[in-house]
């Protein structure tokens, strides 16, 4: 865990014990290396990208994030490795005129350099990795008016970082801001995208662009904002609010519900 302050906190999920480090930076988003249990990779916001050791408390590698591939102004919203482990994928996205703009970032984790970086339109507030073919799924934001554009239609965008290009959009609609998107654990064909500012899940075929399923959620504090998966179940935080929801993926259902001491 990211603290604001610069320090990181390593939880044990046997017994909750903690160790606290200072690695004297700031960061922006964290991901666990694939390949070294040991290490972690980090970006700060000062947008240099680090490799520190877990077990030393010592930093392994540094490199300075070039300005082409960083969006401007910064805005870094997500920091995901391919399952290689050898590529890291960075997801930049901020708001202007309504709307949000940002980019595609890969970052060769070899030769510890940024590569490809790729205009995404309406930016990117979260993305995951395609287990089988490689290629990114990202999401993004628009609230208000813009010319050329369909009044509340959104898209997943996919992004082949082989190519640098994009490659599909898929349009879905009613959609304005989603907050974080995740493939089926039991089938990639199938992804999930949560709906921040309509407090809404849907789920949506990959292959055709259907949506074949859309769960609501009350309105006050209910409002999903992220989630995990295990197997058949999401794990659903919620905006403002300490609320963990347990969701079937098959039925669509809230099976259970933590209200977590605190105001969120």
């Amino acid at each position: 865990i990211g603290l604001l302050d610069g320090r990181l906190v390593t939880v044990s999920c046997a017994d909750l014990s903690y160790k606290m480090m200072d690695f004297g930076v700031t960061f922006d988003s964290i991901a666990p290396s694939v390949q070294r249990a040991n290490l972690l990779y980090a970006v700060s916001v000062r947008n240099s990208f680090h490799a520190f050791n877990l077990e030393t408390g010592g930093e392994e590698r540094q490199a300075f994030l070039p300005q082409a591939a960083c969006a401007p102004f910064g805005g870094l919203k997500r920091l995901l490795l391919a399952p290689s482990g050898d590529v890291a994928y960075l997801g930049w996205s901020n708001l202007r005129n309504y709307g949000g703009f940002g980019n595609m970032t890969a970052f060769d984790l070899k030769t510890f350099r940024a590569g490809a970086s790729t205009a995404i339109e309406d930016g990117v507030t979260d993305f995951a990795v395609h287990p089988e073919n490689g290629r990114i799924y990202a999401v993004g934001e628009w609230t208000g008016p813009r010319q050329g554009r369909v009044d509340s239609t959104m898209y997943i965008v996919e992004w082949d970082p082989t190519s640098q290009k994009v490659t599909r959009r898929i349009s879905i609609s009613p959609s304005s801001r989603i907050s974080s998107i995740l493939f089926d654990p039991l089938n990639p064909r199938f992804v999930y995208a949560i709906e921040a500012g309509l407090a809404m899940i849907r789920k949506v075929d990959m292959l055709t662009g259907t949506e074949l399923m859309r769960v609501r959620f009350s309105a006050g504090k209910r409002l999903p904002s992220s989630a995990a998966t295990s197997g058949s179940l999401a794990y659903i935080t919620c905006a403002r609010s300490p609320l963990i929801h347990k969701m079937d993926l098959n039925s669509g259902r809230i099976t259970g519900t933590l209200d977590l001491p605190g105001s969120g």
